[in-house]
């Protein structure tokens, strides 16, 4: 970002006017005074407008160009840092340490200090050293972990995954040098705390706000960093042997946390090792009646039980909130199955695809097809049926084919952990890879990191829309969705808000398996959609006005860890869209005083295919 911008009109009023062409310049005390109080308030404009940088203000002499050098070290860094030249990091931020304590000699001059006295221009002086000191702590958190990345054995390519598994003793030497790092933000933030926020030019107090909440950003990610490098040894059986239950989703039959469970495998860690059993059908595992498993939580057990709830694998997983869906998972297999779980993983098509970006075409086990990237998604979630007609068999070689990638990428099929550790962000991201560990500790870092798929909570307005394919067919790969939402605020906190939802079925009625567009007496006709849709809002939320392609009708309420839910069931055909609307209010929807506030809104995303 560029430089604080101080505007003409702060400052026109400290200068003399132009001498008349001609006229001799008088030096006066006066002149000398103004000109050195112009210089102090323009010297006191210097701010910081990065995380990671400091940036100078328009101001002439030494300290500009030592400000504006190590703004350009800093962002040299950061980038190298990302793109994992360690070394060149490390460089950049000693050059960024260095250009700062310059322009702290440069701003701590005789001149400077003298106007320290004045109201504006000495707070604005002070402001502008706290930020400078602030961003000396930047600079020394980022050289901290360019260092220790550098000093890795082996540098980066020491973290990459080889010899079936994820080595541990780079990620536990990394430990200590981000809780250094932590530690060095924590205090540049503290230092921004103790500035001058009243009284301080304008210039000057925006960039002091844009650092402040840039630097609040970092503490915390940072904060999830460590807690995660700390964690994962634990989930990988650093303490002893860890074992997951690994699902593999269709969202071609959709379900609240992403599509229908069609194959399982049981995944062992220890020291980091991973091995994984074959993959098995899920219908193999047997069901136990409703209450025999006990449900995550009430709100759980009201609203799905009807479907078979925590004891039916074909819909255990119908709530979008994944750590409810996976402790439902982890009580069902340990009482048929008699093995105590550790956790929930649950991977998608996309999953597989990104994984193959990685590490390149794989077989398919029992075909003489090879999957690649571009063709990942529509071979697991349509093409499959075709070319493997029976249903066990298929299920078995998708889960081996997901599986045979990621060996591949644990025997060190790729070699770059930035991008891996990339990969497997976008796959969190987009709510493709789900985790959950039974270990509270492991589970809360999962939780910072957004790996959790938990359903959003907090203060504020919220916006969700999950649909749970009713048909027993595999056309959500055919459906599109869009979802628009306008809101306006009210007095007091309230607001109005209008979502529509927007749902079409571009299934043919012929032309592919049976198992894919039915027909299923008694659930869905030929190419027919039947979609259970449950619209999430706020806890204040009250439904107003529901319609159906502007027909008025009634919908559903429902209560789902805090959020309001308005459900109703779908029948499209093959060809055919609707629209659904809704009018609601929301109590307390954004907090703040007169018409000054703050208006916040989650969404919740469901993972499709389109």
């Amino acid at each position: 970002m560029g430089g604080v911008r101080v505007r003409p009109a702060r400052v026109a009023h400290l200068a003399a006017p132009p001498p008349e062409p001609g006229a001799t310049v008088r030096r006066t005390a006066g002149g000398r005074r103004r000109r050195l109080l112009r210089a102090g308030i323009l010297a006191a404009a210097l701010g910081l407008v990065s995380v990671a940088t400091v940036v100078a203000a328009r101001s002439s002499g030494a300290a500009w160009g030592e400000l504006d050098g190590a703004r350009r070290a800093m962002e040299t860094g950061r980038l190298a840092l990302v793109e994992g030249r360690v070394a060149d990091a490390r460089w950049a931020f000693r050059e960024a340490r260095a250009g700062l304590g310059r322009a702290r000699d440069h701003l701590d001059s005789p001149v400077l200090r003298g106007i320290r006295a004045l109201p504006v221009a000495g707070r604005s002086l002070d402001a502008v050293h706290a930020m400078i000191e602030a961003g000396t702590s930047l600079a020394r958190s980022g050289e901290t972990m360019a260092t220790a990345l550098d000093e890795l054995p082996g540098g980066l390519g020491a973290l990459a995954p080889t010899g079936g598994g994820v080595p541990l003793e780079p990620l536990r030497r990394l430990l200590g040098p981000l809780e250094r790092s932590h530690g060095l933000l924590v205090e540049a933030r503290e230092v921004l705390r103790g500035a001058p926020r009243t009284l301080v030019l304008g210039p000057v107090a925006g960039e002091l706000a844009d650092l402040s909440e840039r630097l609040d950003r970092a503490v915390e990610t940072v904060a999830t960093a460590r807690d995660l490098v700390r964690e994962v040894p634990v989930l990988l059986g650093g303490e002893g042997t860890r074992r997951y239950f690994v699902g593999a989703q269709n969202p071609a039959e959709l379900r609240g946390t992403g599509g229908l469970i069609g194959a399982y495998s049981i995944l062992a860690a220890r020291d980091g090792r991973i091995a994984i059993e074959p993959f098995r059908p899920i219908h193999g595992l047997p069901n136990l009646p409703v209450g025999r498993v006990p449900a995550p939580n009430g709100d759980y057990s009201r609203r799905y039980d009807r479907f078979g709830g925590a004891g039916f694998w074909q819909n255990i997983n119908m709530t979008p909130d994944f750590p409810s869906a996976a402790a439902a998972i982890e009580g069902l297999y340990e009482r048929v199955a008699g093995r105590r779980l550790d956790g929930t993983i649950l991977v998608d098509p996309f999953a597989v695809a990104a994984l193959l970006e990685l590490v390149g075409p794989a077989a398919i086990p029992g075909t003489d097809r090879v999957q690649e990237a571009e063709d990942a998604v529509a071979f697991h979630s349509n093409e499959a049926f075709g070319v493997i007609p029976e249903g066990a068999e298929r299920k078995e070689v998708l889960g081996e084919a997901t599986a045979v990638v990621l060996r591949e990428l644990l025997d060190g099929g790729a070699d770059d952990p930035l991008a891996v550790a990339g990969a497997i962000v976008e796959l969190v991201d987009g709510g493709h890879l789900l985790l959950h560990s039974t270990d509270p500790e492991v589970q809360a870092a999962l939780g910072q990191a957004g790996a959790t798929g938990a359903l959003p909570g907090g203060d504020g307005d919220f916006l969700g829309v999950v649909v749970n394919n009713a048909g027993g067919n595999k056309l959500d790969f055919y459906a599109d969705r869009r979802v628009s939402y306008e809101v306006e605020l009210r007095p007091g906190g309230r607001s109005v808000g209008r979502a529509t939802v927007e749902l079409a079925n571009g299934a043919p009625e012929s032309g592919q398996p049976r198992y894919v567009i039915g027909p299923f007496p008694g659930a869905s006709g030929a190419g027919e959609s039947v979609m259970h849709v449950s619209t999430f809002c706020a806890a204040s939320c009250l439904l107003e006005r529901f319609s159906r392609d502007g027909e008025v009708g009634p919908s559903g309420s429902e209560v789902e860890l805090s959020h309001r839910v308005y459900s109703t069931v779908l029948r499209l055909p093959g060809g055919a869209e609707t629209r659904l609307s809704y009018a609601w209010s929301v109590e307390v929807a954004w907090s703040g005083e007169g018409v000054r506030g703050v208006y916040r809104l989650a969404v919740l995303g469901q993972s499709s295919i389109r």
